[in-house]
């Protein structure tokens, strides 16, 4: 397993301390190592040398009603797969600054991830070149957020695969996310994927995200005794709207328009309207689908 070295500062006057974190992975043996290559030869990927770290420094105020001023957030080198053999494999390069006012004025956080590794999901890694992030809240306010803007660039190693930007926000227990889509191509985020371009809008709703909360209960009822597992997505409700238009990247860049209007749960699936249409053919449906209750 890899091994990590952490360092931990602080300084200043008390009532107003800088503090600063860094946390750096030191490679299996407690060492970094780095690849060695023969003289004249092409460099080696500096990416694929750097070790992952997490950068943090924060502005405490211990006195304050709110105790933290700003926060500054950095990773490098990050490898999802890493954590854990079902996340996909990365090398991700964050830059985070979170600024805030008092705890109840409104905080302001601006983030900038970069993908140095993207590919097709069915290849192991993430169609993700670069997420930009800016959202906005008040602290004593933990149930509500927007998002100012967001925008997705989408791509594999070959390049862009198209961009997904958008607003929302965050109240209670929904999510309510305002989406458009350009110049998507799904065949480079899944090779599965039909070889066609997309884009449009799309309005995207995750209602019950208060029953995440119990993914934090205990895992033991009072006696010591085991606490069944409870599936992660049992409240929550997914609900899309949206139209996409695009061609088809072969036969002569034939027209496709693909309509989707639905809702799902963890046990039920409801299709208000579903339409795809490509060139003079066109096809629809709408129906509903219930999981087996003995699964």
């Amino acid at each position: 397993a890899a091994a990590w070295q952490a360092t931990l500062t602080a300084s200043g006057p008390l009532a107003q301390l800088q503090a600063e974190l860094r946390l750096r992975s030191t490679g299996a043996a407690g060492t970094t190592t780095t690849p060695s290559r023969a003289a004249g030869a092409a460099p080696a990927d500096a990416t694929a040398a750097a070790a992952p770290s997490l950068q943090a420094s924060a502005t405490v105020l211990p006195f304050a009603a709110w105790p933290l001023g700003a926060l500054q957030l950095a990773t490098d080198a990050l490898d999802l797969s890493a954590l854990s053999p079902r996340l996909p494999a990365t090398r991700l390069a964050g830059r985070a600054t979170l600024q805030t006012r008092g705890l109840d004025r409104p905080a302001a956080l601006q983030a900038t991830l970069d993908n140095a590794l993207p590919g097709a999901w069915d290849t192991g890694r993430l169609p993700l070149r670069q997420l930009q992030l800016q959202a906005s809240g008040r602290p004593d306010q933990t149930d509500r957020l927007t998002l100012d803007r967001f925008e997705l660039q989408l791509g594999d190693g070959a390049g862009p695969a198209g961009r997904i930007s958008g607003q929302g926000s965050w109240q209670g227990d929904v999510l309510a996310l305002r989406l458009q889509a350009d110049g998507l191509l799904p065949a480079r985020l899944h090779r599965s994927a039909a070889p066609i371009t997309l884009g449009g809008p799309l309005a995207l709703q995750l209602r019950g995200l208060d029953s995440l909360r119990g993914m934090a209960a205990a895992t033991t009822l009072p006696g010591g005794a085991p606490r069944p597992p409870a599936p992660a997505a049992a409240g929550l409700l997914l609900a899309l709207d949206g139209t996409l238009s695009g061609r088809w990247l072969a036969d002569a860049g034939q027209p496709v328009q693909l309509r989707l209007v639905a809702e799902a749960d963890a046990r039920h699936l409801l299709v208000t309207q579903a339409e795809a249409q490509a060139g003079t053919a066109r096809a629809s449906l709408h129906g509903r689908a219930d999981a087996d209750g003995s699964g």
